[in-house]
Order: C-alpha cells, then structure tokens, then sequence
C-alpha cells in the first residue's frame, strides 16, 4: 500500500497579481499623548464628578436634616401619649388624611407598649421607648 502525492511546483513570478499575497499594509503610526496632556484631559471631568457628588451629598443632608427634627418630636409624643394612655392625643398626631392608616393606628393604639405583636414575636418589654436616628 503506498500513498501517492502529486507535486506541483509552481513559480510565484508566473502567476497572475490576482493570485499573488499582497504584503500586509504596512502599521498606521500610533499618536502617543504626552502624559501631562492626558491629566489635563481626564482629571478636570473627575474633579468636576467628585465635586457634584460632594454637592449632592451635602443637599441631601441638610433637607434629611430638615426633616428629622420634625418626625423626632412626633414620635417622642406619640411615645408619651401611649405611655399616658391618652387615645384622643395619638389619633390628633395621626395623618387626618389617611383614612385605612388612621383606622389601623387607632385599632393598635398601645398594643405595642401592653402587648407588643406577637404576630412577628415581639414582646411587651415594660420599659419606655428609647428614640434612635430617624433614616429616610
């Protein structure tokens, strides 16, 4: 058993340009950017960015601000009213335009502070409420 193989030589001068490699174009010259211009084209924006965000961070914070000293006052009364088993008061700080959540505080009034909500497992602890950080 043998293995035939028919060779073709064939003379590249001979052929046809259509069937010749045309060499790779030679490379496009890279534009290489000084290192001093790329910080002045890059660090402006970032400056600019770190600058918002700064801005935006600090406006946030002064209408949180605005806002938390209100809600602390309502709860710290709503926490004294209950202790004081005073219905009338608590429902006078309730949303007046809120029907379904008045009706829902005015069904819980005091629960917490006698019962606690056994139907997520808190327990009535006897002692007054402590008022944290108000969170957005």
């Amino acid at each position: 058993m043998s293995i035939e193989v028919d060779w073709q030589v064939v003379d590249e001068e001979s052929q046809p340009p259509a069937q010749r490699e045309a060499p790779p174009p030679p490379a496009k010259p890279r534009l290489r950017l000084p290192r001093w211009l790329w910080l002045k084209l890059v660090l402006p924006p970032i400056l600019i960015a770190a600058a918002l965000a700064a801005c935006l961070a600090w406006i946030y914070r002064a209408q949180l601000n605005q806002v938390a000293e209100p809600v602390r006052l309502v709860a710290r009364l709503e926490a004294q009213v209950v202790a004081a088993d005073d219905r009338a008061s608590f429902m006078a700080l309730q949303d007046p335009n809120d029907a379904a959540w008045r009706a829902l505080q005015e069904k819980r009034f005091g629960r917490l502070e006698h019962v606690g909500l056994p139907e997520f497992g808190w327990q009535a602890m006897d002692i007054r409420p402590v008022l944290g950080d108000v969170a957005q």
